[in-house]
This record gives C-alpha cells, structure tokens and sequence, in this order.
C-alpha cells in the first residue's frame, strides 16, 4: 500500500479581479456592473472543493498535494490565468503554511473577511505556546488551519489547528480553536504522532467527524493509522482507530497490518466499513506463517458510533 505522506498538508466562485479594478467607492461607469476589488495581498481564502497544489506557476505533474475542501489558505501574489484540467482561471499563489510555497486556481478559493477566521500568526502562537521556547519559532511556519463546520459547537470562526512537520520537535501538535485577534483562544489535544493530513467530514444530523492519519513510531514498530473522532461543542471525541499499515518486529518474525476506512453516507447515518490484514512473515526464509482478514462494519449516528451485524445469510 503506498504510503499517504505524498498526500501530506502540505465550489464557489472567487470574488476576485485582477486589472481594472479601481480604488474602493469609485463610481462605476453604468454601462459595465460593478466588480468587486481584490483584497490586499496577503489574504485568507477558504477551499471550497478538493483541489491540487502545484510547485510552480504552471501545472505540472509532478508533486501536487491534494488539499480538501476546509482548508484555509493564504494567498500572497495572483498570477496570470491558466488552465488545469479543463478549467481556466487566473492562479493565486498559496502557503498551506509558512514554510512552503505552492500556485493553484483561483476559482474554487472564496476569500475570508478579516477576522472570520485567526489569522496563521495567531494560530501559530496558540498551537506552539507549549512547546520549548528553543523550538517554538521554528515550529510556527508549520501551522496549518481547517475550518470547522457550525454543527461543531466550536463558536465563531472554529477551527483545527495543527502541524504539517514532520521534524520530531515540531510534529504532533493539534489543536481545536475559535474567534480571532484577541478573542482567538485554541484547546490545545494530546500530542500526536507526525501528522499526514487531517480532514472535517460533515454527517446529517450528527456531529461532524475528523480524521486524523498520523504516524506510528515505536521501537520496533512503524506505520501509520486514522483516527475518527466525532466534533461536539468544541471538543474531539475519539471513536475508532484503524490501522492502515504497520509493520513490527517479532523475534524471528515480522508481523505486517494493512487496512483501510469506507465510509457510505446512508438513509440511517454514515455506513463505516474497515478491512484489516495480518501477515507474519519469517524473516529468514520469507514464508509467510499465518495470515488473517476480517471486515467490521460500523454506523455513525447522532454522534456515536455502533457496530452492525450483518444479516444472516438465507438458506
């Protein structure tokens, strides 16, 4: 199974122009509508549906992060147009984060009013005000933001906030935050193993579920996992945690789990279906010596998660 580090974090139509835009209250000659003017750089924007980022101005194949629908991003240069998969559209300039630099359309960006959201400033002192002053500027240019849903109960401007390092002293942070400029405050959770992504998915009528995949390092052992957790008033609640791919050593043999999430919105809630393998493998010869495979099936319903037994089968 490929590893989703390439993955790692790094709608609606964009209100932006790019020339032509006259000063704020300028008149507007009645025979053209009124434009709105771009923001000044630098600005927030929030990604309305899954897009990719790109290393340069142009779109190339190579290296482009997927970025889901939530992220808050921030925009600091507008290039010229450009088309991306049939779709055409000036490109703006991005940081998921401070220390990286990224180029994507403009189109699925909708850009935040000042204060809707903390700025990446203000969540990057909040989500490091823990860790050890030695570290704790570096580890700032890494703080990535996810807007959280209303039905979260986070309050105004609710996000998550956390680090896309990978570095052992900044790696693990995460934490659930709301409002902005002195009214910005961040509920800081347990330190986590480097995180590879982390994601909002809304659920009619249940709190919304986030998704956590975070590496597993222990001596011996490697991997990584996902981890749901139901969003309620603010606060994580952790319901499942699914093995992806670990691989651990066992005397003379090595033990290898691969699995995997499905999630099926249905008429009763979210369907959640989990598939894990266990191999044991022995080192020296390579043989494998015992193997399981199971499939767990799960509904997600007014925030709590049960197992289903699937019917028996007919005669």
């Amino acid at each position: 199974m490929k590893s989703p580090a390439s993955l790692r974090l790094l709608g609606a139509v964009s209100l932006f122009t790019l020339v032509g835009a006259g000063p704020v209250g300028a008149e507007t000659p009645a025979s053209s509508p009124a434009t709105p003017a771009t923001p000044a750089l630098p600005f927030d924007v929030l990604v309305t549906r899954e897009i990719q980022l790109w290393r340069k101005a142009k779109p190339d194949k190579e290296d482009m992060p997927v970025v889901p629908a939530g992220r808050v991003l921030s925009v600091f240069k507008l290039e010229p147009e450009q088309t991306f998969q049939g779709e055409k559209s000036p490109v703006a300039a991005v940081r998921p984060h401070a220390q990286s630099t990224y180029y994507t359309l403009l189109t699925p960006l909708r850009p935040l009013a000042p204060g809707e959201v903390m700025t990446d400033a203000e969540a990057a002192a909040l989500l490091f005000q823990k860790a050890p002053a030695a570290n704790r500027e570096w580890c700032q240019r890494f703080t990535e933001r996810m807007l959280l849903p209303a039905s979260a109960g986070a309050g105004k401007g609710g996000v998550i906030i956390y680090s896309a390092s990978a570095d052992d002293a900044c790696s693990g942070y995460l934490a659930l935050g709301s409002g902005s400029g002195k009214a910005a405050k961040a509920r800081a959770q347990p330190r986590r193993g480097a995180l590879q992504s982390v994601n909002v998915r809304e659920v009619a009528g249940s709190p919304p579920l986030m998704e956590v995949v975070e590496d597993v390092k222990a001596e011996g052992l490697s991997g990584w996992r996902r981890v749901l957790s139901s969003v309620e008033r603010g606060a994580p609640k952790e319901l499942l945690v699914v093995d992806e791919e670990l691989h651990q050593l066992k005397g003379d043999t090595k033990q290898t789990v691969t699995g995997g999430v499905t999630m099926t919105p249905g008429a009763d809630g979210l369907e959640v279906e989990v598939r894990r393998t266990e191999a044991q493998v022995v080192l020296a010869t390579g043989a494998e010596k015992a193997r399981t495979e199971s499939v767990k099936r799960y509904r997600y319903a007014k925030g709590k998660l049960t197992a289903v037994t699937p019917p028996a089968a007919t005669k």
